[in-house]
């Protein structure tokens, strides 16, 4: 598996990330929080009794929400076209 320099060689970019397979990662952080590390940690210290429930595998599945809030006229919805790189639906 490749390994993440701190010190990049392509300039102020940071590390190449394109070389890195998403769904091993995600399962190897599911597999450190359920099993290894967090949760136990949480569990035992009733971390969900003062703060957030221990995350449940829906959590790390599901796909990422974003949300844009600003003033009228500020250009969210320009900045999402600039994300997207063409018009989307519902404008």
């Amino acid at each position: 598996m490749p390994t993440i320099s701190i010190n990049s060689s392509n300039g102020n970019q940071g590390p190449d990330l394109s070389q890195f397979d998403n769904d091993i990662i995600f399962s190897s952080l599911k597999r450190l929080y359920r099993r290894k590390k967090i949760r136990p940690l949480e569990l035992n210290s009733k971390y969900g009794h003062y703060h957030s429930h221990p995350l449940s595998p829906c959590d790390f599945d599901s796909k990422s929400i974003v949300l844009l809030l600003g003033q009228y006229s500020v250009g969210k919805t320009r900045f999402i076209r600039h994300l997207l790189g063409r018009d989307f639906l519902g404008k």
